[in-house]
């Protein structure tokens, strides 16, 4: 998950595995029922120049993923916001340093059903 802008333009992300701090509650928050029609009603952009917005790609162990857009604020997609609270509840953001290795992905284990990477 990456999150970006407010007044200060911040960058953050968060790449949760499997080995990750309270990765558990993260994947019940990414389930694929939860989450059903959340990259639809949150693609839109955020209403105003200083709110967070949040992108979060979710890969399944079935090979598909789902790229979704929220910001704070947005109660239109409460599943969605709920994922974005849980992930950063989960463990502290690393900074984004453009290499590509964070990703803004939210990983499950490929093996079983429901999220993974």
């Amino acid at each position: 998950m990456t999150q970006q802008g407010g007044l200060a333009g911040v960058v953050r992300s968060w790449r949760i595995t499997e080995r990750s701090p309270r990765h558990e509650r993260v994947f019940a928050a990414a389930d694929r029922s939860l989450l059903e029609g959340s990259s639809a009603r949150a693609a839109g952009q955020a209403p105003c120049c200083d709110l967070l917005e949040y992108e979060v790609v979710v890969r399944y162990a079935d090979g598909t993923s789902m790229r979704m857009r929220t910001w704070d604020g947005d109660s239109t997609n409460l599943a969605l916001l709920d994922l974005v609270t849980t992930v950063i509840d989960s463990e502290p953001w690393q900074l984004d340093a453009g290499d590509g290795l964070l990703g803004g992905d939210v990983e499950k284990p490929s093996t079983g059903s429901g999220p993974s990477a």
